[in-house]
């Protein structure tokens, strides 16, 4: 065993080589983009779709039934669904959108993925507050809101209104500002990315009519009315106690907006040039920036 002779084949001196690696770089980093991006939107979804099982089960075991359905507890959120840390719903939430998030936050999609969002290097767009001394690029704001809101919402659960006290309602806060910053955060980006009326792009990423362009719209849709309609009921139920039938069609509108949001990070990693991208193809992209 000691005598053997150290290996200096082609592969070994390849992988000990910086030039190489450096030169490389580049493709692993995009590879990366796309690997995270496809890992956070299953999570995500896993997330929202296992959490409903136990629901469903005590539904058919008869603890939900249509004789005692006002007197059972029906969410009409998801949020109230995991307000408790030690049900069985908000665990498998916890750590299914905890890791959707933090995968999607280290994919840096709108900056590494050509079709997700245009981009300052390339004169991409800004949002401007105050004038122009204080600003944040379309890719910034989406690369960050969205999984950081999915984030907050995972580890900051909310709790039932009979649970409610001031200290607890600091908590409920909270929980909907970071819910409602993922929503509208990714809302607003992506209809900036398909250049919607009033959010024109300069440097729009997308040819309007093409099939990506038409299924990100469609997916957008489908986050942004039930979302809408969502967020009028949520105010409703604040005010008054909602019927139980209601409250399951919130329920539904909720986990539409969000299984949605995640299909459309589905379609930007089914179009992304990058993901057929050779390495020769990426040191020239590389060269003519």
């Amino acid at each position: 065993m000691g005598d053997e002779p150290e290996r200096t084949d082609s592969a070994v001196r390849r992988g000990r080589d910086t030039e190489f690696q450096l030169r490389n770089a580049p493709r692993h980093y995009i590879d990366q983009s796309v690997q995270y991006l496809l890992l956070g939107v299953i999570l995500g979804a896993l997330g929202f779709i296992i959490a409903v099982i136990p629901m469903i089960i005590r539904g058919f075991t008869g603890t939900i039934g249509a004789t005692n359905l006002r007197t059972s507890f029906l969410p009409a959120t998801v949020s109230e669904l995991v307000s408790q840390w030690d049900s069985v719903e908000a665990r498998i939430f916890f750590g299914f959108e905890l890791m959707a998030a933090l995968c999607i936050l280290l994919s840096w999609y709108p900056y590494k993925l050509r079709n997700a969002s245009c981009i300052p290097a390339e004169g991409g767009c800004y949002i401007y507050c105050c004038g122009k001394c204080c600003s944040m690029s379309w890719a910034a704001a989406r690369q960050f809101f969205p999984p950081v809101g999915l984030m907050l919402v995972a580890c900051v659960p909310s709790v039932k209104e009979d649970e409610w006290s001031a200290d607890k309602l600091v908590l409920v806060v909270v929980h909907c500002v970071s819910a409602l910053l993922m929503f509208s955060s990714f809302l607003l980006a992506e209809a900036h990315a398909l250049s919607l009326k009033p959010f024109r792009c300069a440097v729009q990423t997308l040819a309007a009519g093409s099939l990506e362009y038409k299924l990100r719209y469609g997916t957008w849709l489908l986050a942004a009315l039930p979302y809408v309609v969502f967020t009028m009921i949520a105010v409703v139920d604040f005010l008054t106690d909602l019927h139980p039938y209601v409250k399951i069609t919130s329920f539904v509108l909720e986990v539409d907006a969000g299984l949605a949001m995640l299909a459309n990070h589905f379609v930007i990693w089914a179009f992304a040039p990058e993901r057929t991208w050779s390495r020769r193809e990426v040191e020239m992209s590389l060269t003519r920036v």
